[in-house]
């Protein structure tokens, strides 16, 4: 795969951007497009529940018990264990239950849980993980939380160009000329995947099969680096919802969708300044993609733990005013 800042300079070349009069490629080159052709790195992930990685999530949060000095903590989880644990036969429904209990127990402070899941990972999305989730108001009301629905959120971090893309692209860019951030246009997705997947209940975890009708909420959004996955705020300036529930449909491999961040955001200002004073590091340039999907009611009673899971197909592009470059 070519890297994106050797492909930019031969699309500019080509196009007459860094060597030719303005005149003479106005119409050709006032946008510039970097994505799959030039070599920007692609999204495609899956990410698969299995009952070992809620039970070792669980584990986890059984830990945070204080205890004196002279008790052994792996004895107080072991005992504990068996009263929180799931079997392979757990459902949606049975995910809600634990965490509700472990909330109302004092061992999460929200009946949420982060989990360890082995991804299938075929793009550029990096610490992929996964959260569990009851929505609720009040992480003190039981009875609330029992009744309420369960979200599953898969999130990963991405760098829509590296570090060493801009500073190339900048140098080919010259003195007095604008800067990248000065000619970024728009950050898009063409997005062609995203499927909530189940197996039958009753049935082999491996025979799982996309079943996006049973969601009763969905979004997939773009979210800062470092914000506080805080459920009671999750609307935050540092969030940006790319794709709403009512579009999902319309998303297939053969009809991919081209979702745009909102040039006004502050998601979108964040990176166009991180393009303007590009970090040292990969880790300061990184986005998170956020998909999260939410069962309510008998579709938790129906939908197995073990086999379901989420993946996510999508093309980061970034789009560029070749005017603007030379500026024009």
């Amino acid at each position: 795969m070519h890297r994106a800042h050797t492909t930019f300079a031969a699309l500019a070349l080509s196009a007459g951007l860094l060597s030719a009069p303005a005149c003479s490629f106005v119409e050709e080159a006032a946008t510039l497009v970097l994505g799959a052709d030039q070599g920007l790195p692609s999204i495609h992930t899956s990410a698969t529940l299995e009952t070992r990685h809620i039970n070792n999530a669980i584990s986890k949060a059984l830990e945070v018990i204080e205890l004196p000095d002279d008790i052994d903590p792996g004895q107080i989880v072991l005992a504990l264990e068996p009263t929180y644990q799931l079997d392979d036969t757990a459902t949606w429904a049975d995910v809600r239950a634990v965490l509700c209990r472990l909330a109302r127990d004092g061992f999460l402070d929200w009946p949420s849980l982060e989990v360890a899941v082995d991804a299938i990972n075929e793009g550029q999305l990096h610490g992929i993980r996964m959260m569990l989730e009851v929505p609720v108001t009040d992480a003190d009301d039981y009875d609330a939380c029992m009744k309420g629905d369960l979200a599953g959120e898969m999130r990963g971090s991405f760098a829509p160009l590296a570090v060493t893309d801009i500073k190339a692209i900048e140098e080919q860019m010259g003195d007095g000329i604008a800067t990248l951030s000065d000619a970024l246009v728009q950050v898009r997705f063409l997005i062609s995947t995203f499927s909530f997947y189940r197996p039958p209940l009753g049935g082999n975890a491996d025979d799982a099969t996309p079943d996006n009708a049973v969601l009763n909420d969905f979004h997939l959004a773009v979210v800062e680096p470092n914000i506080i996955d805080d459920p009671r705020t999750p609307y935050a300036d540092g969030w940006l919802e790319l794709v709403p529930h009512f579009l999902l449909e319309s998303i297939s491999e053969t009809t991919p969708q081209r979702f745009e961040l909102d040039p006004d955001s502050p998601v979108t200002n964040k990176l166009r300044g991180l393009l303007n004073q590009p970090p040292d590091t990969w880790e300061d340039l990184v986005l998170t993609v956020e998909a999260r999907a939410v069962m309510s009611g008998a579709e938790l009673l129906d939908t197995p733990l073990a086999g379901s899971g989420m993946t996510i197909r999508a093309q980061p592009e970034v789009v560029i005013d070749g005017l603007q470059i030379l500026g024009l």
